[in-house]
């Protein structure tokens, strides 16, 4: 089958809106917080405010409403942004001094109705924001000031909620909601951890940091929802609304074994939860293996699968979905995976078809996040939103020569520029469209085309090591597509860097000293 490369995104980009997590709670009023009238001269030099976070302790003299919390965050390059409680904003500063300018406040446009006076209090405060002038910044006090000196905003250091041991690192799947069980078919999760929670709430991912979590109390904070629409089952989006209202609600919890259940202000159980299964599953022994699909969500697919899964690294993943290639940057602790970026490599795959239908299925258990279980000559895949994907070890017969096939190359692995990391996740990026780079291995002698030119080489092999020597190129230019000569200076760079080789059933992979890779599938000459 003649393969062309084509990359996709394996999950949607979401929209993402903020919620606020509302409860009963008083409204704006005097209160007991102490702070200077004004800001004066004689103020002390301000700390760095890069990395920082805070909570909203007075605006204008009063207190804000205990619930929800109004924060602030700055970032790199004068960039900061936060929450008034209701509405959501991000402005450039600049400051000098005790000097603090702000540029035009970015913002949502939100009504909220819950809790009463929320809406005053948000209007007041970006009033008060519009207003800034001057500043000081202690280790754990902000105080910002009007241009007549008068304090208007204090915000105090915001520090990570206390995590309760018996709550930090757990899952947990949702039994009812409101006394109710779930939609056939539907299936919401809550992961707890110890700095922050997240989990599926039936359609969407949903994830953010907890106001308390400990000694009974149990208070989510703002928290982002991805924003897809799930047809199925009927009344999913419903039911998901529902959930995250409850969430919002959440005041205490109460933790008996494998049970956990969530009250609101007025003591009424919204939510009980069972623990998840886990699975003792160490990642490690994943690394270098390669599996064949034996079962599909409980249908048997037989030993000649199409599907393929190789841990190629710590952090790389693919194979062969049945219709397309992939590869993906992943993460895995305990029997925790979850798949970062993903590429899709094949335009000839036809939609529709019945490979790429099941291609659908079994991404989709694989992709974004599925729980591990490694144990008798089996690895089991369990789906975040449900199914479970049985694999069994590739034979060794199945891994092809070095020598012999001819091998397409598939795509480059290189650092993920998005992440910023001291090691990046490494990212994969196929071919252009309309092009086909190749590499035949005979007899200590390289050679095949690099998209526009050909080339060839002597190359070395010791084990898993092998290298090219002085890389001989045509000379050629070609103008189409738009790019092509920059991806071929791209491979010949790399491949004249590479230091090793490993095959995985069909596939080829070319590593290079520093981390990056060339991939390349086998296939008839």
């Amino acid at each position: 089958m003649s393969r062309q490369n084509h990359l996709l995104p394996a999950v949607v980009t979401a929209a993402f809106f903020l919620l606020a997590a509302c409860g009963p709670a008083p409204t704006l009023a005097p209160g007991g917080t102490a702070i200077e009238p004004r800001v004066t001269a004689t103020l002390e030099a301000s700390i760095p405010l890069v990395g920082t976070e805070w909570l909203l302790a007075s605006l204008r003299g009063l207190d804000p409403m205990a619930s929800p919390s109004l924060t602030l965050s700055f970032y790199e390059d004068e960039y900061m942004e936060g929450s008034a409680g209701c509405n959501t904003f991000g402005i450039d500063y600049t400051a000098s001094g005790q000097e603090f300018h702000i540029a035009t406040i970015h913002r949502t446009d939100f009504q909220c109705e819950d809790p009463p006076g929320i809406m005053s209090q948000d209007e007041a405060f970006f009033e008060a924001l519009a207003t800034i002038s001057v500043y000081q910044a202690a280790a754990d006090r902000l105080v910002f000031g009007d241009g007549a000196g008068e304090t208007i905003l204090v915000y105090a250091r915001k520090r990570p909620a206390t995590v309760d041991p018996a709550l930090r690192g757990t899952e947990w799947l949702l039994t009812s909601l409101h006394g109710e069980s779930l939609l056939e078919g539907s299936r919401i999760t809550l992961n707890l951890g110890g700095e922050g929670f997240d989990g599926l709430a039936g359609c969407n991912n949903y994830g953010g940091e907890y106001e308390a979590a400990d000694g009974g109390a149990l208070r989510f904070g703002f928290f982002p929802v991805t924003a897809m629409d799930c047809p199925s089952p009927e009344g999913i989006m419903e039911q998901e609304q529902a959930y995250i209202d409850a969430l919002t609600q959440a005041r205490t919890y109460r933790l008996a074994g494998n049970r956990l259940e969530v009250q609101d202000a007025a003591g009424e159980t919204v939510l009980a939860f069972a623990r998840k299964e886990e699975f003792a599953t160490d990642p490690s022994d994943l690394v270098g293996t390669v599996w064949r699909l034996v079962s599909l969500d409980g249908g048997r697919v037989g030993g000649g699968s199409a599907f393929t899964l190789a841990f190629y690294s710590e952090t790389i993943l693919g194979g062969h979905a049945g219709c397309r290639d992939y590869l993906a940057a992943y993460q895995a602790a305990g029997d925790n995976l979850n798949l970062l970026f993903e590429a899709m490599f094949d335009a000839n795959c036809q939609v529709g078809t019945t490979g790429h239908e099941l291609e659908g299925e079994f991404l989709g258990i694989l992709a974004p996040k599925a729980d591990l279980r490694l144990a008798e000559e089996q690895l089991e895949i369990h789906g975040e939103r449900g199914g479970v994907l049985v694999f069994e070890p590739l034979p060794p017969e199945a891994n092809l020569d070095l020598e012999g096939p001819a091998w397409s190359f598939l795509a480059f692995v290189g650092p993920n520029p998005y992440v910023e990391k001291p090691e990046p996740w490494p990212m994969p990026d196929g071919l252009l469209l309309g092009t086909t780079i190749d590499l035949i291995l005979e007899g200590g002698t390289a050679r095949g085309s690099a998209g526009c030119n050909s080339y060839g080489a002597a190359y070395s092999r010791d084990g898993s090591s092998l290298s090219l020597d002085s890389i001989t190129v045509t000379e050629k230019a070609c103008a189409d597509p738009a790019g092509i000569m920059e991806q071929e200076a791209h491979y010949l760079e790399l491949l004249a860097a590479v230091r090793s080789c490993r095959i995985y059933g069909d596939h080829l992979w070319l590593e290079t000293g520093d981390g990056q890779a060339l991939v390349f599938f086998a296939r008839e000459r």
